[in-house]
């Protein structure tokens, strides 16, 4: 006689919704990713720079407003007092240019910084998507309980979104919010909502892209080191495309854009739309029109174009290798 019951039981307990599944799945590769002590000093950086570019706006915008302490200082030196006076006057009648350029200007360099914090991050993230799983055969438990494919392809998106999120939206997002309530006046809010609008747009993009590229390098292999050395390796060799493609443009031009990293600066560009306050600041000061900085900043539509198209195709080509690995391993 049996100690225990062998025979199949219904389960009579609370039945938790697939979204509440598909968050546990998310939610250990989210907490397994932060151990670490790498994981600790890549957030703290994260947050610093975050800290960094809200006591640098606060400054900005103590200089913008009336009775600002630029005035005082023309009041210390009465010699500089009409210069410091027709600037002071100008910023401040000038919004639309002391207060939106300089927040895009801001969160642009602080995006591009947080990128390569995200490169870490998303290096320590790799083995804990599909990697280890397919090294412990997980993914067959995994697909025998009452979840899909899809199902755990979403919890496992989840998992990077959630750390590329903590890395980079959440300091971001704080960054505008703090310097904006420090402000002198509520009008930042709206004059700055454009920088925290580019800064959400291109997180959405980059972060849909990235964790489909990661997660497909996750899925090539069953070692943590051969996924996280090809996946170190794609970005460096990445980085020499752009570069490669300038021999000959007619006809290998098109390699720069198997590089996710490229893409997703042209994107980035594109997004933040610098060339249009850089353009609407020398049509008021034509004095600070410099050919260098028009040139670094020149959007080619045509360019952008094709980096959106890339990525998309990137994107397409990541999903078809997460799939097929997990239809050969369940």
């Amino acid at each position: 006689m049996n100690l225990f019951e062998t025979h199949y039981s219904r389960w009579e307990g609370k039945h938790t919704s697939i979204w509440v599944r598909r968050f546990h799945i998310a939610n250990h590769g989210f907490k397994a990713t932060l151990r670490g002590k790498l994981m600790k000093w890549l957030v703290g950086a994260s947050w610093s720079l975050s800290f960094g570019v809200c006591a640098a706006l606060f400054l900005i915008s103590q200089v913008i407003q009336e009775d600002s302490i630029l005035e005082k200082l023309g009041d210390i030196t009465p010699a500089m007092k009409p210069a410091i006076d027709s600037v002071t006057s100008w910023l401040v009648s000038n919004p639309d240019i002391s207060i939106s350029a300089l927040y895009n200007l801001f969160f642009f360099v602080f995006v591009w910084l947080l990128s390569f914090l995200s490169l870490v991050g998303v290096t320590k993230c790799i083995p804990h998507l599909l990697t280890q799983d397919l090294s412990s055969k997980s993914l067959i438990i995994y697909t025998s309980k009452a979840i899909s494919k899809i199902d755990y392809f979403i919890g496992k998106f989840g998992a990077m979104a959630g750390v590329l999120c903590f890395i980079w939206v959440v300091p971001c997002s704080v960054a505008w919010l703090a310097a904006n309530a420090f402000a002198p006046k509520w009008n930042f809010f709206v004059y700055s909502s454009s920088a925290i609008y580019h800064s959400l747009l291109y997180f959405s993009i980059n972060i849909i892209a990235t964790s489909f590229v990661a997660m497909a390098f996750s899925s090539i292999s069953a070692n943590p080191r051969t996924t996280t050395g090809a996946w170190l390796g794609y970005w460096i060799f990445s980085g020499f495309l752009a570069p490669i493609s300038t021999i000959n443009s007619q006809w290998i031009g098109w390699i720069k854009y198997l590089s996710i990293q490229h893409n997703l600066t042209q994107i980035q560009f594109s997004v933040f739309d610098l060339r249009s306050y850089y353009a609407k600041t020398i049509e008021k000061l034509p004095t600070l029109e410099n050919t260098a900085v028009l040139n670094f900043l020149n959007s080619d539509g045509s360019m952008t174009t094709d980096a959106f198209v890339w990525t998309a195709i990137l994107c397409i080509v990541s999903i078809v290798v997460i799939v097929r690995k997990m239809d050969v391993e369940s």
